[in-house]
């Protein structure tokens, strides 16, 4: 039997929130975005725990961490950070 989607969806978030917290404890766990803008200046990524196919894209912070998008891995990444920065030359670039 499938598993139901709101058991699924609390477990996403039970583990999106680990990831969280264990990112905030551990800024430098995650992998550079290697991008040259600027706005993208200390971006770092790291998978969700057990959804390994969407990635937290944060920065650190003095205070942990600032999570800038969730995203999965299967998206247009440089895409929507650019749409989310409002830059138009990342269109296409991939990042990472």
């Amino acid at each position: 039997m499938p598993a139901r989607p709101a058991f699924v969806a609390e477990r996403f978030f039970t583990q999106a929130e680990a990831t969280f917290k264990r990112l905030a404890a551990m800024p430098g766990m995650g992998t550079h975005y290697s991008h040259d803008h600027p706005a993208l200046a200390g971006v770092r990524f790291f998978p969700i725990s057990r959804f390994t196919r969407y990635i937290v894209f944060y920065r650190p912070t003095e205070d942990g961490i600032e999570i800038v998008r969730v995203l999965h891995g299967a998206r247009d990444i440089a895409g929507i950070l650019a749409e989310e920065f409002g830059l138009s030359d990342l269109e296409g670039d991939k990042g990472g």
